[in-house]
């Protein structure tokens, strides 16, 4: 991704932070066991939830791009 897309990968990271923040229960969140994937492109995350400790913890996080073409 270019430099100039700097703007979309913060809107990004800041639209997840806010949505996992309100529910991590997520229906949209691919679930794998303990861990959970989701996608806010460009953007996709590894997520684990500490009920006990009410925090979301994030693993992993890389670029997917757009998996839409934008034409």
């Amino acid at each position: 991704m270019a430099a100039s897309n700097n703007a979309v990968v913060l809107r990004a990271a800041s639209k997840i932070d806010f949505l996992l923040a309100h529910d991590p229960y997520r229906g949209d969140a691919i679930v794998l066991g303990n861990e959970r994937t989701f996608i806010v492109e460009p953007l996709a995350v590894d997520f684990a939830i500490l009920d006990d400790e009410r925090r979301v913890i994030i693993l992993n996080v890389w670029m997917i791009g757009f998996l839409a073409d934008e034409n």
